[in-house]
């Protein structure tokens, strides 16, 4: 589980302290860690540029090639921008400990499946 999502269930579970969390509220918190994960991988690289995003139209490709392509002195920033600009698959489930809430959430490009198997069909739901 990426830290960020077990942060957020951390976070909402100690809110709630013995008390049961509703399964509506669970399924927003989730649904916000993905984002703030993805949101996360943006900001790593508009970081590496004083005055973020909006400093971008000022630099020159050379200068934003040269904050970038740091390969030489260990290559953090290229990684950084490596995992932004090629993107990141997440597909995480979540299932509470009695088995009745199952909470898929994903990031990029990939699906999650749930089956259900019952004693005439199965049945099965993309997400």
């Amino acid at each position: 589980m990426p830290i960020i999502v077990r942060e957020h269930l951390e976070m909402i579970t100690q809110k709630h302290g013995h008390r049961l969390v509703p399964p509506p509220l669970i399924a927003d918190m989730f649904a916000m860690s993905i984002r703030a994960f993805d949101d996360a991988i943006a900001n790593d690289v508009l970081e590496l540029f004083p005055g973020g995003l909006s400093s971008l139209s000022g630099l020159s490709d050379s200068q934003i090639q040269e904050v970038l392509d740091d390969q030489l002195s260990g290559g953090l920033n290229y990684t950084k921008a490596r995992l932004c600009m090629y993107g990141t698959t997440a597909l995480v489930a979540l299932v509470d400990p009695d088995h009745t809430n199952l909470w898929l959430a994903n990031l990029g490009d990939c699906q999650g499946r749930t089956l259900s198997v019952t004693m005439l069909f199965i049945v099965a739901t993309d997400f």
